[in-house]
């Protein structure tokens, strides 16, 4: 009886306290992220710089950029390279290399999510017809 009543006790100041039994929140819920909003702000700061944009002294490699979404002529963009991205930055950890700023946990979440939802461009926007 004794050991009823203090798992009686115990819940009641549990659930005043807010604390609750639900389930963490899951971090893949939501909106899957897009390259204009989530995508693109992360891979400027942390592989275009020197490396995947317009400037690619840091890699040499000249047949992909990561400062557009589309591909340009026989440049990929980040739509074509997202398994390459996912895999380098969230599989692998290997971009970016060394030395380099890396991102955070919440910023690979994101890729992992864009990737694995298709590598989106934008959040298409639904309007009213102006009425």
């Amino acid at each position: 009886m004794r050991v009823l009543l203090n798992s009686w006790v115990l819940a009641c100041a549990l659930l005043a306290s807010g604390c609750t039994l639900e389930a963490p929140e899951d971090p893949n819920a939501g909106p899957v992220p897009t390259w204009c909003q989530d995508i693109r702000p992360i891979l400027e700061a942390h592989c275009v710089s020197a490396c995947h944009g317009a400037t690619t002294t840091g890699s040499g490699r000249t047949d992909f950029r990561l400062d557009m979404y589309e591909a340009d002529g026989e440049v990929a963009g980040a739509k074509l390279m997202a398994p390459r991205i996912h895999a380098r930055t969230v599989t692998f950890r290997t971009m970016p290399p060394p030395g380099n700023p890396e991102p955070t946990e919440a910023e690979r979440a994101l890729i992992d999510r864009w990737a694995a939802g298709g590598a989106p461009a934008c959040a298409e926007t639904v309007t009213d017809g102006g009425s």
